[in-house]
């Protein structure tokens, strides 16, 4: 059957339409085609209503991800935008193939199979990006170990108490763009270092604190406007994610998501 179709390719007057096959997760299989017509194919309907395009499919050799992505146009009989916002077709198997449209006894000939991805929606069109079977080998299925915590401070794995370690204040003098004084905090040196700093101004800004000494803190990149002395703002502490200031400073050792004792580091 393949022979066949391959022997047509080879002739001056192509009749060639490209097919995608989906396999929904919930068990739906549905077809398309670029053919102007709808196409029967192993009793399967390819409806040709849906404007699907494809980019050129680069296919890897090195188990890199195939690079593929399908576009399509949003409408109300095939395929639905609430559709697509719900995750109706997240992870759907696709295949790709050839057909004689003249001639559909020729068979298939297959181009390309994988999963959905990234779906991006834009001016009532989808774009989706298709994983070749060689993605599932680059996903993590395990969490790696380092002796870093690999939570966020105060996030649901890490489970510190925002508001035990944060505070609202206000800015007692501006020294620079990047770097301002407050005599209303009290902690010591290099306890605000890596935390994060929220001003409350007509568009809000939010930076990482590059160092905290003498009760002036300095950012890592300046606001995007102006701060002035008086303007409230709030900040957290800030955590370097090793054990010990994970023990010694917010006594959370429970919740510390790394291996510190494994061989070859001896972070205490």
């Amino acid at each position: 059957m393949q022979t066949t179709l391959k022997n047509h390719l080879a002739v001056e007057l192509l009749t060639i339409a490209t097919c995608w096959k989906l396999a929904l997760a919930g068990g739906e299989v549905m077809g398309f085609t670029d053919y102007d017509e709808d196409l029967n194919i192993n009793n399967i309907l390819y409806k040709s209503s849906s404007g699907f395009t494809a980019s050129s499919i680069i296919l890897n050799s090195d188990l890199k991800t195939d690079n593929l992505e399908i576009e399509g146009i949003l409408n109300s009989v095939d395929i639905k935008e609430k559709d697509v916002l719900s995750g109706k077709y997240d992870f759907a198997n696709i295949e790709i193939f050839l057909v004689n449209y003249t001639d559909l006894t020729q068979g298939t000939m297959n181009l390309h199979s994988g999963t959905f991805g990234k779906v991006t929606l834009s001016s009532g069109r989808f774009i989706v990006e298709i994983r070749g079977l060689s993605a599932k080998l680059e996903r993590s299925i395990a969490e790696l170990y380092s002796p870093a915590c690999r939570a966020q401070f105060c996030d649901d794995k890490c489970k510190a108490d925002t508001k035990k370690f944060s505070k609202i204040s206000t800015i007692t003098k501006v020294i620079d763009e990047r770097r301002f004084e407050d005599t209303n905090l009290t902690e010591s040196d290099e306890y605000y270092k890596h935390g994060v700093v929220k001003f409350f101004g007509s568009t809000a800004f939010e930076g990482i604190v590059k160092e905290y000494r003498n009760r002036v803190v300095t950012l890592f990149t300046s606001p995007s406007y102006q701060v002035f002395a008086g303007d409230k703002y709030s900040i957290l502490a800030g955590c370097d994610k090793t054990f010990s200031t994970c023990k010694n400073k917010f006594n959370n050792t429970v919740n510390f998501h790394g291996e510190p004792y494994i061989p070859g580091f001896y972070i205490v």
